[in-house]
């Protein structure tokens, strides 16, 4: 993001609030990997915390932290992607909206330079990976987003193909 003054670096990250006392009851500093993680996957009933998406302000000059906020509060999300011609619009892989860890469902697009953002949830049983910005051709508006879909209940992945410019209305082709 840029701002008017250069003394400022403001950047996005993904992470996991270290002082929430569910997650992480003796503190920041005895964090596992990934939470309570045993066997194949993360155990998603409550055992791994939820990531969201921070804004995070530093002043170069002073060497002091002015912001670290979440985006779009509640919102838990991961992996952050620009969108490649716009890089005030972030796309990321959203899970719901009152802060339970889940794998993603959805996706998720902000805009940062206006604070809005808009969310696309996914069919019964499909879940979002990350998603990549492509630049359209031939002077055409807006880019395409790029993502897997694992549909569960057919047992199959497709590519997701969403135009940036209609986001909300869903994927304009899958490819199986």
């Amino acid at each position: 993001e840029s701002t008017q003054n250069t003394d400022e670096l403001v950047f996005y990250t993904n992470g996991w609030d270290l002082y929430d006392k569910k997650y992480f009851p003796e503190g920041a500093e005895s964090v596992p990997f990934l939470g309570n993680w045993e066997g194949n996957y993360p155990d998603f009933n409550g055992s791994v915390p939820p990531a969201k998406l921070y804004r995070t302000v530093i002043d170069l000059k002073k060497e002091r932290l002015l912001d670290h906020s979440e985006v779009v509060p509640g919102l838990v999300m991961e992996f952050p992607t620009q969108d490649v011609l716009s890089p005030s619009i972030l796309y990321c892989g959203a899970a719901c909206t009152d802060g339970t860890s889940l794998p993603g469902v959805g996706i998720c697009k902000i805009d940062v330079s206006k604070n809005t953002h808009d969310i696309w949830w996914a069919e019964h049983q499909i879940f979002t990976g990350e998603t990549y910005s492509v630049a359209k051709q031939n002077g055409e508006k807006g880019s395409w987003l790029l993502t897997l879909l694992y549909d569960a209940g057919n047992e199959r992945t497709s590519l997701g193909i969403f135009d940036s410019e209609t986001f909300g209305d869903g994927p304009v082709g899958r490819v199986h």
